[in-house]
């Protein structure tokens, strides 16, 4: 195998593969994991703050850009969904960028949502697709 491609195996491999402790990839994949825990399970932007960046921009064109906008958001959740529930079913790093594949439920017995949140470094970009799980799907594979 040439170095060129030892190279690119090496490359490549690094996307797929954990981070070692202390990497930046690591570290932003352990802080968008504790934000999104903080914001969504426990709904509670005081504690989820210490992981937002100075700044933040809103992509989710239903949500208001900036740190106020995400408390917003998160306090809205907490008043009209309390008993809400978020279950991330994937997480992948690379480079500046958190993927998160998450089942989100608004209230017990509800079918929820497929999620599909893209965060970067101290959760200062956030990107939302949202996708309602229907009752009847038009083939036989899971959303999660």
């Amino acid at each position: 195998m040439t170095r060129a491609r030892i190279g690119l195996v090496a490359s490549l491999l690094a996307l797929v593969t954990p981070a070692a402790a202390g990497t930046t990839v690591h570290a932003n994949k352990q802080a968008v994991l504790e934000f999104y825990d903080l914001a969504r399970k426990h709904k509670d932007f005081a504690a989820a703050a210490n992981d937002v960046g100075p700044r933040v921009i809103q992509r989710d064109a239903n949500a208001a850009d900036g740190i106020d906008g995400l408390k917003a958001c998160i306090e809205l959740r907490r008043a009209q969904s309390p008993k809400a529930e978020s279950q991330i079913k994937h997480a992948f790093a690379a480079g500046d960028f958190v993927i998160l594949r998450v089942h989100s439920i608004g209230a017990p017995g509800e079918r929820g949502a497929a999620i599909l949140d893209v965060l970067n470094g101290k959760v200062a970009e956030v990107w939302d697709v949202v996708q309602p799980i229907p009752e009847l799907a038009a083939n036989a594979i899971t959303m999660f």
